[in-house]
């Protein structure tokens, strides 16, 4: 059996938690009797952004995650400054949520379940019986929370811009726009977390969307043009300069494609491992499958139009263990290179491949193996296995896969993103950058840590991230609140203290074996 470090790691976290059990503080506030007056105006206090300000986590907008959004933190540690609550949310009562990704009303949020002691990845199970969204029945004039999973930056200004958005039409919020609503709460902060819904939307639909659509017609899956994005952004940032007299912070986007969602499964066929089932009889099988499909590609790159040159061949499918061929480039060794590098990897259909013909009028599939750094969405580990033979014989398809070409579209787009928010926030001194995406790169690297305790970009117990692998969980927002605890304090020379992450409650990981 093989066995990375990373899964054996994970697997005896499960084992420390069940047998010895965990147990997780609430948030205490003994370090706010320490804190001085505050000259910032922390009464008013606004926010407007999607899935990662909402505290929507594990799949789902439900109360045990919303309750620890990194705002409403922040306004719990803060509470005994004002002797009141200052951070009204439209709270979901629900304790399971409806799960937006299945988009299934009997399905509520993820738990993470471990169901062989050889996996080396932990399914995610949705909660049956998930809650519909019901109408809040609290009043719109006193909430200070105007973050829906789902909004994206073109609908903060247009008044029906989330009209079919039901997370907000649950507000039952008249003709307003978010941004006029929030304008005549006369606010003192407010807090904007916008483009995070764009990007992490296209990237979770595996980029199938229209990266650079009119603004107009902008769909569900596509992504925001930066053009488009800076306009827009810019224009809220003015009208909250003329309007208010608040304080801006504005939240930079985080890399989506750091979370375990994206960077979890292997982009190669995981080699007689116990849970995916993949032996000598699954790779004979695949290697008789795309036969004549090698036929057509040596047919194309050497015979019908003489040796393409490296650049403009189409490679073969070989899943031979070791795929080196030596000596000079023949129809059998075509690209030694390349298969050196497709070792097992799986299939995919690419869109991006030419629409190349054979002169006897067969067109070649668009088919060919993933290379390293491609990425396989982790939806898709239920149909992983051998009994299913996707990503074999039955080639992963655009929406289940993050291509190489598809990763720089996102990576691109992130940096032009961020260079907008950096440069808005430097154009005026009432408007405030905070650094959020670094906590994304520190726990990449493995570099966020509080009191000795390393969190990790995975499905573990120590992670930031929650069982849907791409939004925070608490201890994520926890690690946020510090973030604008540390901005306030650096910007108005306050000393404001921190939170400790390690006191809530992390990834609850079931063990079925």
């Amino acid at each position: 059996m093989l066995y990375s470090f990373k899964s054996l790691r994970l697997f005896f976290s499960c084992l420390i938690f069940i047998f010895l059990g965990c147990k997780y503080d609430s948030p205490v506030s003994s370090d706010l009797k320490s804190l001085e007056d505050i000259d910032i105006d922390l009464s008013s206090m606004y926010l407007i952004g999607g899935v990662y300000s909402s505290g929507f986590m594990d799949g789902a907008l439900y109360s045990g995650g919303q309750e620890y959004s990194f705002m409403n933190l922040f306004s719990s540690h803060l509470d005994s400054v004002y002797g009141k609550g200052t951070f009204l949310q439209a709270t979901i009562q629900s304790s399971k949520g409806l799960n937006l990704e299945l988009r299934d009303e009997s399905k509520g949020k993820f738990n993470l379940l471990y169901d062989s002691p050889n996996a080396i990845y932990p399914l995610r199970k949705a909660v049956s019986s998930g809650d519909e969204i019901k109408v809040w029945d609290g009043d719109v004039e006193l909430l200070n929370d105007f973050s829906f999973p789902g909004l994206k930056v073109h609908q903060v200004l247009n008044n029906n811009g989330l009209s079919n958005n039901n997370y907000y039409s649950r507000l039952q919020n008249g003709n307003d726009s978010v941004i006029e609503t929030v304008i005549d709460k006369r606010p003192s902060i407010i807090v904007l977390s916008l483009g995070n819904d764009d990007l992490l939307n296209f990237a979770l639909n595996g980029a199938t969307g229209d990266e650079n659509p009119e603004i107009n017609s902008i769909a569900e899956n596509d992504l925001i043009s930066a053009n488009d994005f800076e306009l827009i952004l810019t224009n809220i940032i003015e009208k909250l300069i003329n309007e208010t007299n608040s304080n801006i912070f504005i939240v930079n986007v985080f890399d989506p494609l750091k979370s375990p969602f994206f960077n979890t499964i292997n982009w190669a066929l995981e080699w007689e491992v116990e849970q995916m089932g993949y032996d000598t009889t699954n790779i004979s099988e695949a290697a008789r499958h795309y036969e004549e499909f090698n036929q057509q590609i040596i047919q194309h790159n050497f015979y019908d139009n003489g040796s393409l040159p490296y650049s403009e061949r189409r490679s073969i499918i070989n899943f031979q263990l070791d795929a080196y061929c030596e000596g000079p480039v023949t129809p059998f060794c075509p690209d030694p290179y390349y298969l050196g590098q497709v070792n097992r990897a799986r299939v995919i259909e690419d869109e991006y491949l030419d629409n190349d013909t054979l002169n006897n009028g067969n067109i070649i599939p668009k088919l060919r193996q993933l290379v390293e750094g491609e990425m396989v969405l982790y939806d898709n580990l239920p149909d992983l296995h051998s009994n299913s033979n996707l990503s074999t014989t039955i080639p992963l398809n655009d929406s289940q896969v993050l291509t190489n070409e598809e990763i720089k579209i996102i990576k691109s787009r992130l940096n032009e993103f961020n260079q907008i928010i950096s440069d808005i926030s430097n154009s005026n001194s009432r408007v405030n950058q905070i650094d959020f995406n670094r906590i994304m790169e520190q726990v990449k690297n493995e570099e966020l840590y509080q009191d000795g305790v390393i969190y990790y970009n995975d499905f573990g117990l120590n992670s930031i991230y929650s069982s849907d692998g791409y939004s925070l969980n608490r201890r994520g927002h926890a690690f946020l609140t510090n973030l604008l605890i540390e901005r306030i304090n650096e910007l108005f020379d306050e000393n404001i203290p921190k939170i400790n992450p390690n006191k809530f409650e992390g990834n609850k990981i079931e063990i079925g074996f």
